[in-house]
């Protein structure tokens, strides 16, 4: 994945975050977005909440997925 500006990375995350319903592709896409050094420390940790984020959400795709 190319590097993303924060603004197109948290744009990403909140489409695939805000969706109905996350199958492991969702996941796999999201988690893929890196936290790049060139964003601020502030961007950084708004990047880092929504993994956070994520991770609660996954524990609806399958009980038979893990991370």
């Amino acid at each position: 994945m190319s590097e993303m500006t924060f603004q197109e990375a948290v744009d990403k995350m909140y489409e695939i975050i805000d969706r109905e319903t996350i199958t492991k592709k969702d996941y796999n896409e999201f988690m893929g977005i890196p936290i790049s050094k060139t964003y601020t420390k502030k961007e950084q940790d708004i990047i880092r909440t929504l993994r956070e984020g994520m991770m609660i959400r996954s524990q609806e795709i399958s009980p038979n997925f893990s991370l």
